[in-house]
């Protein structure tokens, strides 16, 4: 009720009050006093009816209880060999009914193939033979029989004359025995009744349910645990279970006798669920509640229209009076200008000041013109058209904008109504204007419309998206460039799309973010994606700012957006170039401290091999060291092929590159690949016949494959969908234009290709993928995911150093789940290609081969060599290994004194040996003091790591070979005999 209410209606709205407040109080009490008699009602029946189980209960256990003791009696009458096995047939429900001694052997049981077995283990054994009572009635836990049957056991003890145990009789009873018993007191459909042991296992439910029959209803908090702890014979409880977790009322009851006392008591628990126990009152209060909503809708609503009858009589006196009111004030209003008008003469009959001060005369002048004579000419047609169809009856008035002219000539701009009112006879009885000036008005139109005009011209001519959007998110106005961005025709066909609509969803919350944000008064800038309805993806950035009304509440958004893909695109690379510059200088650093140990480690290896080799010479065969050497020795070379993989990731091996084709190299790898793998992978191989030639070591290129291939293979191992290798070469062109490679927005698959043409490698699994951390790191030396034992992780990293080798780039392309796919990209070469065969043929190291087809010479023949090494363990290895060759060694770890011991006696050497790496002097170094001292003595350098420079420079310094270190004792040897011997083949000549 509003404050006017008159005082008596409001009387009248707080009896109705109190009396429906009275009646919904009576159906109230009612309600809650049937609620609770139908709650102690069913409480008072629980409890009945689990005593009703408890007292029949009672009687049928009695009956099983003195059948035992008559079996017991039977059996101390006759020693044991009675047959009272006959009475399980009149007994319902017992299953199996036997007879064992005191070691729990069945002596006779009524199921035959029982008789022999021991049930010593079994619980209603144990129970009676460790506290013997003759009087007590064991009753068992529910329990499976070596039939497969669940049965719970009743269990009588038989003690011998002299009192000692000799034995149980025993019968299994189905649970079914006591279904017949718990059905009988469902009188409900939500009713349950659950009869379990005291150890809180169930063994029979009713109705039968899987969730109750063998489950432990001693957990903490349960009806079962609260009732045993509670001491008493029977309880009832309200509370949720939690085995079904329903809410349920419960009455429980302790089982203790039957016949004779009992080890462990049986409880009965029978409930009911009160959401089923209510509902019958729940659907009369819904009833009652109805007829007291109809009662009181139907009371508040006649009072109402009897109140708004009285009141339109007291409201239409007071608006009667309220017009007479207005009426005398309604020339007094200083706002609008007024005036009475006779229908015949057109004259003003009254006018207000305001209309005088709009038109510049005084009240009297008005009074003795004509409205027609003020209107402004251009107007007067039309206003008399209106004025005269008002006379003839054909309209009530009108209204429109008409200008008149001031007395001092100036032209005043208005809206005028007209309104008449009629005569009974309907005839027009005088006409009332209502003038309104809006001069001001229509000056401030003319300069908005040329304002907008101007502003409308710049924003057309302006480069960057001008939209202004309302509160509700929909576009308003949009200038040509912003329609451009957004690839539509015209602003209609923008908004039907909405804004939020050419955001890529990522981009949709934060859009929605900002513009509520302006919405409440802030500015906000927001980068994001856009699609138009072309299909082109543009970046964009948008500057946004409230625009207020009058009342500077924010009604509007101004938003000014410029297209940055192009700086976003300079962004990714930029960002893209680093990450691949911090990746290249990271494994260029790995690589160059991978090649310095492996260097180093050169002369471990070297020292091993040949002493090895050495001491197997020294112990002959069948000594028993000679297997442990020969272990040692395979261990030096695993390090040895451990040297080569660590040489290969840092880019320190001896190249042969040539123009060859890669689809040999692959299939060729193919072939062997299919050899090792296991027969559950599958290998397929496409060779695309553009693939372009490159310019490469076909040995290393088929490193490169078959180490990704065996990587990929140990990746899917103990994955349970089949395993499947892809291999493909294929021609890739590099597109100048982006200059970002083929691969994007992958786990480590963008790679920057410059604009050319490649021959692409790729070899694809189903593996379990990698994640982002794993895939940052499978190039790194050492880095392995196996096991410790089971991989060097240096495959992944070898093919890293030859692709850099190469010239060539890899991208990986993985995610969890996903598999792993490895593309290497090698530059295309414009020289015809040479086969493969050839190309691994002519790349095999020179130094470990014979020339002209000899054989290689073994035997020094006393020929005096210079050996020269920083490292004296090499030394002291060689000076043994070539003495036994027949050479007569002289051997040096600084290379002064070896060239002193030159000077000294220039021919007494006929070889000479050193190493490139030395502190001091360099290996060429050596060779070029030796050139001086004698030109003609044969020189070799004997290095780890063979570059393209060295190879160069060691023909200018004498040097005559190039040997590789470390290397098996047998070749290295042959290489030195043969240089010794082509040094005597010249001195034969000469």
């Amino acid at each position: 009720m509003s404050p006017g209410t008159p005082r008596r209606y409001q009387f009248e709205w707080l009896l109705l009050g109190v009396v429906l407040l009275v009646l919904g109080a009576l159906i109230g009490d009612w309600l809650y006093a049937e609620h609770n008699q139908i709650e102690n009602l069913e409480r008072d029946r629980l409890q009945v009816q689990a005593r009703v189980i408890d007292e029949n209960l009672g009687r049928q256990l009695e009956g099983v209880n003195n059948a035992l003791a008559s079996i017991r009696d039977d059996l101390l009458r006759w020693n044991g060999n009675t047959m009272s096995v006959v009475l399980s047939d009149a007994m319902p429900g017992v299953r199996t009914l036997l007879i064992t001694n005191a070691e729990g052997t069945v002596l006779n049981s009524n199921q035959i193939e029982l008789i022999g077995w021991n049930f010593s283990e079994r619980e209603y054994f144990k129970a009676p033979r460790e506290h013997p009572d003759p009087a007590m009635l064991y009753v068992s836990p529910p329990f499976k029989t070596v039939l497969g049957a669940v049965v719970v056991a009743v269990t009588r003890a038989v003690l011998a004359p002299g009192g000692e145990f000799a034995g149980v009789v025993c019968a299994t009873l189905d649970p079914g025995y006591f279904d017949v018993l718990l059905r009988s007191v469902l009188y409900a459909p939500d009713m349950r009744a659950v009869l379990a042991h005291w150890d809180g296992k169930t063994f029979v439910a009713m109705p039968p349910t899987a969730r109750l029959v063998g489950v432990d209803l001693a957990k903490p908090g349960s009806f079962f645990s609260r009732h045993r702890e509670s001491g008493k014979i029977a309880t009832l409880l309200t509370s949720t279970s939690t085995v079904t977790g329903e809410e349920r009322i419960m009455a429980s009851r302790t089982f203790r006798r039957a016949g004779g006392p009992m080890d462990k008591p049986l409880v009965i628990l029978v409930s009911r669920a009160p959401s089923a126990m209510y509902l019958p009152w729940r659907k009369q209060a819904l009833a009652y509640g109805v007829f007291y909503a109809l009662i009181a809708i139907a009371a508040i609503l006649g009072l109402h229209l009897l109140q708004r009858r009285r009141r339109s009589f007291d409201l239409a006196a007071a608006e009667q009076d309220k017009a007479d009111r207005l009426l005398r004030h309604f020339f007094e209003l200083p706002f609008v200008g007024l005036a009475i008008t006779s229908p015949g003469t057109k004259r003003w009959l009254q006018v207000n000041d305001r209309l005088c001060e709009t038109l510049g005369y005084s009240r009297d002048e008005l009074t003795r013109m004509t409205w027609a004579e003020l209107t402004h000419p251009e107007d007067l047609g039309k206003d008399v058209a209106e004025f005269e169809r008002v006379l003839r009856g054909e309209s009530e008035g009108y209204s429109m904008d008409k200008r008149f002219v001031r007395k001092d000539g100036a032209v005043v701009f208005t809206i005028v109504d007209i309104k008449c009112t009629r005569n009974a006879d309907g005839t027009v009885a005088y006409i009332v204007a209502m003038v309104q000036d809006i001069s001001e008005r229509k000056r401030a139109q003319e300069a908005l419309i040329q304002s907008e005009q101007r502003l409308r011209a710049i924003v057309e001519t302006e480069p960057e998206c001008v939209k202004v959007v309302g509160r509700d998110g929909q576009l308003l106005e949009m200038n040509a460039a912003g329609l451009a961005m957004l690839e539509a025709e015209s602003i209609d066909e923008a908004r039907r799309h909405t804004l939020i609509g050419f955001l890529l969803p990522e981009y949709r919350a934060a859009f929605g973010a900002l513009h509520e944000r302006v919405m409440r008064g802030e500015s906000g800038i927001l980068e994001f994606e856009i699609v138009g309805l072309k299909g082109t993806r543009r970046w964009l950035e948008t500057h946004a700012a409230p625009m207020h009304d009058a009342g500077g509440e924010v009604v509007m958004l101004l938003g000014i957006t410029r297209e940055i893909t192009g700086r976003k695109n300079a962004e990714q690379m930029h960002v893209f170039m680093e990450a691949q510059l911090r990746e290249s200088q990271k494994m260029e650093a790995l690589g160059t401290l991978a090649g310095g140990v492996a260097h180093d480690f050169n002369n471990i290896v070297a020292a091993i091999l040949g002493n090895v080799e050495l001491a197997r010479q020294d112990v002959g065969p069948g000594h028993a060291a000679l297997k442990s050497l020969e272990e040692i020795l395979k261990a030096g070379r695993r390090a040895k092929d451990l040297v080569q993989q660590i040489l290969a990731f840092g880019r320190r091996q001896v190249l042969e590159r040539r123009v060859i084709s890669l689809a040999p190299v692959v299939e060729e790898s193919a072939r062997l690949l299919r050899t090792t793998l296991p027969a559950a992978v599958s290998l397929s191989v496409n060779c695309a016949p553009d693939a372009p030639a490159v310019i490469g070591d076909a040995t290393q290129i088929e490193q490169v494959l078959l180490n990704l291939c065996t990587n990929a293979w140990q990746a899917m191992q103990g994955q349970t969908r089949p395993a499947a290798i892809e291999v493909s070469l294929t021609l890739h062109v590099a597109n100048g234009a982006s200059y970002k490679g083929p691969e994007r927005r992958t786990h480590g698959g963008r790679v920057a290709l410059r604009p050319g043409r490649y021959a692409c490698l790729t070899v694809r699994d189903n593996g379990p993928g990698m994640n982002e951390e794993t895939r940052s790191r499978i190039f790194e030396p050492f880095f392995t995911t196996k096991p410790a034992g089971e991989g060097t992780g240096l495959g992944l990293a070898v093919v890293h150093g030859i692709t850099q080798d190469h010239g060539a780039s890899i991208a990986v392309q993985t995610a969890p789940g996903e598999g792993a796919v490895f593309r290497v990209y090698f530059p295309a070469a414009e020289a015809p290609a040479d086969s493969a065969r050839e190309a691994r043929a002519e790349a095999a190291p020179r130094y470990l081969m014979a020339e002209d087809g000899e054989a290689p010479i073994r035997q020094g023949q006393g020929k005096s060599m210079l050996y020269l090494d920083d490292d004296e363990s090499i030394v002291f290895l060689m000076t043994r290994l070539l003495e036994r060759q027949g050479y007569r060694v002289s051997g040096y770890t600084d290379p002064q004194e070896a060239l002193t011991a030159v000077r000294a006696e220039p021919n007494r050497f006929d070889l000479a040996v050193t190493d490139y790496n030395m502190p001091g002097m360099s290996g060429l170094d050596v060779a070029c003091a030796l050139r001086e001292i004698r030109a003609d003595l044969p020189v070799a350098i004997a290095s780890g790591y063979i570059t393209e420079e060295l190879r160069a420079q060691a023909p200018a310094a004498g040097v005559i070979e190039l040997l590789y270190k470390p290397d098996t004792v047998d070749e290295l040897c042959e290489v030195i005999a043969r240089l010794a011997n082509t040094r005597r083949g010249k001195d034969n000549s000469s």
